[in-house]
């Protein structure tokens, strides 16, 4: 599931985990990409989605042996939008295409 913030400044790609668990990854418009796992089900989220653990941001461009454990695992459950999300991190589209890209929630 992808979901954007009102503001714009955040886009999240998140995934239910098999505990009942939401994973995922939030890039930040200028904080970067993190990697976070939250108690909240997916049907349920919304922004800001309320994190119970969590990476340190990297920067965008990012290279894959850069990328923190709940990251890389996040990037892996995200299957309909991971293509998306690798091309985000990777700095092949922009913040604002990804904006643009899809459905909003």
């Amino acid at each position: 599931m992808k979901l954007i913030s009102p503001d714009n400044t955040f886009i999240y790609y998140v995934y239910e985990r098999v505990d009942g668990k939401s994973e995922g990854i939030r890039f930040g418009r200028s904080t970067g990409a993190c990697g976070f796992v939250s108690d909240t089900p997916m049907a349920q989220q919304r922004h800001p989605i309320h994190f119970v653990a969590f990476d340190y941001a990297v920067r965008i461009p990012a290279k894959p042996d850069e990328l923190p454990p709940i990251l890389r695992n996040a990037l892996d459950g995200i299957e309909g939008e991971r293509s998306e999300a690798e091309a985000l991190l990777t700095g092949t589209i922009s913040f604002e295409d990804a904006l643009r890209s899809s459905d909003r929630r």
